[in-house]
């Protein structure tokens, strides 16, 4: 049976899709072995125009959610940029990174 409601795919599904559809299958084969409606299948291939789309990856520059949340603790108790890039080699390096990415969520605040 078919699922109702709505037409999202998961990861696997979303995969599964893109690999059938890569290998020549039909959307109606394709809606048959996922057992969801061809809407929702029509929905994500025509997202992209029918081309596989590429994997996304964060940036090695970009923050971990630790470092962030250690940025984030050290500003609230009043302290500088400079002396919290200081005790991290990581930080250390990317001091001028602390400043654009608190730029950046300043900006995003007001």
């Amino acid at each position: 049976m078919l699922k109702e409601g709505r037409p999202g795919l998961t990861d696997e599904q979303k995969a599964d899709m893109w690999g059938r559809w890569k290998a020549g299958y039909s959307i109606r084969e394709i809606c048959h072995v996922l057992k969801r409606t061809a809407g929702a299948v029509r929905m994500q291939l025509g997202q992209h125009g029918g081309i596989t789309p590429h994997v996304r990856r964060r940036s090695a520059l970009a923050l971990t959610l630790t470092e962030r949340e250690e940025i984030s603790r050290a500003l609230c108790c009043g302290r500088s940029l400079r002396s919290i890039a200081m005790p991290s080699a990581r930080l250390g390096t990317l001091g001028g990174v602390l400043e654009v990415a608190l730029a950046c969520t300043l900006a995003r605040d007001i």
